[in-house]
């Protein structure tokens, strides 16, 4: 069985520099697609992640804006995106809209077993290894990605349908869009090529995230992550910046942030005051960890703790979905 609605089935882990790993309902079988709904989840936006999982998206309502350290794309209803393995990215709507896609995401041994078989060297690696497909937007209006969007739809259905034999469609139609795919990577212009500046942005960017990740509960400052990554503070501003378009505090802080709702997530019955959580985190004033978390949840971290302890109906699609989001999300 392919298909479940128990969120439990979807565990995820993640190591220390945004890389997410998530589990597969079946791991002889990595292939799964995710429903999410903007509005339904516990903050309005998928922080910076990136997995080893490729991954299509179709938009079904509203326009997702996917951003990647290459440029922002808006996808909109009945659009869709490639997102190649190993490629930081985020996702958001606009202020105040809302949005419906589904996640398709699978592991490339699931198409092509063999790593170093001829037709893995000339159908796979040419796309995973590419410096100018990092993404694609699907839009309808190319015949091609039109064929691709059609695919997405006629797999989404058969997913949630849950028959008998569905593996064989799904591997049918995977290989279809692979072909097309692989088709497009052969005869498309090839994209302007990073500049290497750019590329060390990146580097350091990855670097100053890493550095975060493993010390983010201690009181760090916009120095300590430039020196970790050997550069000044002003220059580490601008790799941020020009790669996620925060800077290295306000990544810090979304990040302690993502940290406190995993901790009242899992930990909603103990007694911790608000406090000590804050603490925990990194925040060394609860006043502070609380504007700022009302800035991103747009409750305090109490209310949401007691929201989270009743079964309240507006934190009830969070409780299913908060792994996706604070750890943060693989799709």
């Amino acid at each position: 069985m392919l298909y479940t609605t128990e969120p439990r089935d979807y565990t995820m882990v993640r190591n220390n520099n945004l890389q997410t790993i998530r589990a597969y309902p079946d791991s002889s079988f990595p292939f799964s697609i995710t429903q999410i709904q903007m509005s339904q989840i516990s903050m309005p936006y998928i922080p910076w992640h990136w997995h080893d999982d490729l991954e299509f998206v179709w938009v079904e309502s509203g326009t997702l804006i996917v951003g990647t350290t290459e440029g922002t794309i808006y996808v909109h209803a009945e659009e869709g995106v490639f997102i190649n393995n190993g490629i930081l990215h985020t996702m958001q709507t606009a202020s105040g809209k809302d949005c419906v896609f589904f996640s398709i995401r699978f592991l490339s041994r699931l198409l092509f077993p063999q790593s170093n078989a001829t037709i893995t060297n000339q159908y796979l690696n040419h796309i995973l290894f590419s410096n100018t497909l990092k993404y694609i937007h699907l839009i309808k209006t190319d015949d091609d990605f039109s064929q691709i969007l059609q695919l997405i739809q006629e797999l989404t259905k058969v997913f949630f349908d849950d028959s008998n034999g569905n593996e064989l469609f799904i591997l049918s139609k995977l290989y279809d869009i692979w072909r097309i795919l692989a088709i497009y990577a052969e005869t498309a212009h090839p994209a302007p090529q990073l500049t290497k500046p750019l590329i060390n942005d990146h580097a350091r960017t990855r670097e100053g995230i890493h550095y975060i990740a493993e010390h983010y509960a201690e009181p760090i400052t916009l120095e300590d992550i430039a020196a970790a990554v050997h550069i000044s503070k002003s220059e580490c501003c601008r790799c941020f910046k020009r790669s996620v378009n925060l800077t290295p505090i306000e990544f810090l802080i979304q990040y302690r942030i993502m940290e406190a709702i995993r901790k009242i997530q899992t930990n909603a019955t103990e007694s911790d005051s608000i406090s000590e959580l804050a603490t925990s985190v990194g925040f060394n004033s609860a006043s502070y960890f609380n504007k700022q978390f009302k800035r991103y949840i747009c409750c305090t971290p109490l209310e949401y703790k007691k929201k989270l302890l009743v079964g309240s109906e507006d934190i009830e699609p969070a409780k299913e979905l908060l792994q996706n989001i604070i750890n943060p999300m693989d799709l």
